[in-house]
């Protein structure tokens, strides 16, 4: 469990420095994610299934890339002011699913491995999906999706303060952490609620068993 928390809050921040703080672009970046953890986990099942796991590293190296590669094309036929200024960071995705998925790990891959996998990105991307959100709205005060050659904006509010203000601040990277420290704190909070209802729970029955 530690171990996957340290695995998405790296992944977390990775994303976070590297991708501006809009809405749009945080979309972008996860649905590039998503597809690579899923197209990546699909050719690892192919690889075991034609019997050339000894190629493994290299070959999911190569199309990891060549799946980045194709991705940006696509964007930038779509959206090219998007494109230029993600830059490099539409590569970290490819960086990622390596750290999620565990891609080079020398073992088969299964159907049931590759459901709760993208289940777990679909998770991680709602969490990344709420912190680009807040700072959106917080720091520029709208809502921002991908267009056709141009973002499209939604004016929420108004009137945003020039200058430093606690809403720019926390649309900076700085205050990405900070949103992402309090998420921490509340999966954490969360988690040990479940853990104590569980445990309350299981007592519960051993009591009622022994009266029994």
């Amino acid at each position: 469990m530690t171990k996957n928390i340290f695995t998405y809050l790296s992944i977390l921040l990775m994303l976070l420095i590297a991708v501006p703080g809009r809405f749009a672009y945080g979309l972008c970046i996860l649905l590039i994610l998503f597809l690579i953890v899923l197209s990546g986990s699909l050719f690892k099942k192919l690889i075991y299934k034609l019997g050339i796991q000894e190629l493994q590293v290299v070959l999911i190296s190569i199309f990891l890339v060549a799946m980045t590669i194709l991705l940006k094309q696509l964007l930038i036929l779509f959206c090219p002011i998007m494109a230029l200024t993600m830059g490099y960071a539409i590569f970290m995705p490819a960086l990622s699913a390596f750290l999620l998925n565990n891609l080079y790990q020398d073992k088969r891959i299964s159907s049931a491995e590759i459901n709760n996998t993208s289940r777990q990105a679909l998770f991680f991307s709602g969490w990344m999906l709420l912190v680009f959100l807040l700072r959106d709205i917080v720091g520029f005060g709208t809502i921002t999706f991908p267009g056709y050659q141009d973002l499209a904006v939604i004016h929420i509010i108004k009137t945003v303060p020039n200058g430093v203000s606690a809403g720019t601040a926390l649309a900076s990277i700085p205050g990405s952490f900070f949103l992402v420290g309090i998420g921490i704190v509340i999966s954490s909070m969360l988690r040990k609620r479940n853990i104590k209802n569980t445990m309350v729970r299981k007592a519960q029955d051993e009591e009622l068993e022994n009266v029994e």
